[in-house]
């Protein structure tokens, strides 16, 4: 039976955390291949670890891959090169399990050309099983606490990231470095760290996440069944998570999901799972993940601030 990686990495505080000492210390992250465009603005190219983002960071001399990760709180480093500089921590949680122990360190601050954001904890965890599957380096996941101040912008079709830095409306303060014509805009929720959409399907509500770090989408099995008309069901897979355990789900194709006229999919690979730890994993319960297979053909903005996704057009 094949494996198709199942990396929705999670690492929320919702639980009672331990404080990570100041002993223990990054003391600067950078990004080696991000130009500044202005002192407001600043981009970097992406690669693709399968079906996952990543961007090239530098921690304690160190540097590799990093997975951009909006289902993600905050920053994970790989156990296997930061090990030594870890601390005893807590319990966080993937989308369908538990996962105890967790080790900390505190990172001093992230260093992007300039800008820089101060005081973050980051969660040392096992990502052996990832590089393994992916045959490259992960040296850890960058999440939401990194660029929530910033306005995100994905672009798939230049396989690019820019950060705009943005004022307390959520306006971009150089607009010229967005040179693309925005064709929709969708509306968001902000629950904790996770980026809720809201859909009907055949007459039921369900809510979507959208995660970046999801290389496939998923969709709870415990759903009304009119939602599932629009699912077909191929074959059993397993799929492996953050925790490197494996778990077997349904595999098909959801079709016809649609939020607004120019925001809408014909048909995306879906698999069925309990998504036991969602709620956990992402701070609030939800139905459904959106990932690569949702914006594998977007170039989306993301703002935190003004909770509100912006497409610009797909060149032809």
């Amino acid at each position: 039976m094949k494996i198709i990686p199942w990396l929705l990495f999670m690492t929320t505080w919702m639980c009672v955390c331990k404080a990570y000492s100041n002993d223990l210390i990054v003391e600067e992250i950078s990004f080696p291949e991000a130009t500044k465009l202005s002192d407001n603005t600043l981009r970097m190219p992406f690669k693709f670890a399968g079906r996952l983002i990543t961007v090239q960071a530098k921690v304690n001399g160190e540097s590799g891959p990093f997975i951009i990760d909006t289902g993600s709180y905050g920053l994970v480093l790989n156990k296997r090169i930061y090990n030594k500089i870890a601390t005893t921590g807590r319990t966080t949680y993937s989308i369908e399990r538990e996962i105890p122990n967790v080790q900390g360190i505190a990172v001093y601050s992230f260093n992007i050309d300039g800008f820089k954001i101060n005081s973050k904890n980051a969660d040392v965890v096992d990502l052996s099983h990832i590089e393994k599957e992916k045959h490259t380096a992960i040296n850890g996941i960058i999440g939401y606490d990194t660029f929530r101040r910033f306005e995100l912008y994905i672009d798939f079709y230049l396989e690019q990231i820019t950060f705009f830095k943005i004022d307390r409306k959520g306006n971009r303060i150089d607009e010229k470095y967005l040179t693309e014509q925005i064709v929709d805009t969708l509306s968001f929720k902000r629950r904790k760290h996770s980026i809720i959409l809201d859909s009907n399907i055949n007459e039921i509500d369900v809510t979507f996440v959208l995660d970046t770090g999801a290389e496939i989408n998923q969709l709870s099995n415990k759903l009304d069944s009119l939602v599932y008309k629009n699912f077909q069901p191929l074959k059993r897979l397993e799929l492996m998570g953050m925790d490197g355990g494996k778990k077997e789900v349904i595999a098909g194709v959801f079709k016809n999901l649609k939020f607004t006229n120019a925001v809408q999919n014909e048909e995306m690979p879906t698999v069925l799972s309990t998504m036991t730890y969602a709620a956990n994993a992402y701070g609030t319960q939800v139905d459904g993940v959106l990932g690569f297979w949702f914006l594998r053909n977007r170039r989306v903005l993301i703002n935190y601030r003004k909770k509100k996704l912006f497409f610009t057009k797909w060149p032809e």
